[in-house]
């Protein structure tokens, strides 16, 4: 079962599983890593709830919540 990644709690660990979106923003989040099958790690939220920071292999990356909200995961673990 399948959530955005907007929705995922701080310290949850996700498996990628699905973009949606085209062009530049697809690309640029290939690019660092966001890939079908990859790891995610939630790392926590600004006060504020946005933007999000995001550990993928040994990278933190922070994305907006509406970039998240295009990001479908799957729980691995909680």
């Amino acid at each position: 079962m399948s959530e955005k990644l907007s929705l995922c709690k701080q310290g949850d660990t996700v498996i990628m599983e699905k973009m949606h979106g085209s062009g530049a923003f697809k690309n640029r989040l290939r690019e660092m890593g966001f890939i079908k099958g990859r790891k995610l790690d939630i790392v926590r939220y600004a006060p504020l709830h946005d933007p999000l920071e995001i550990k993928i292999n040994d990278s933190c990356v922070s994305l907006r919540v509406e970039e998240a909200d295009k990001i479908e995961v799957s729980i691995f673990d909680r």
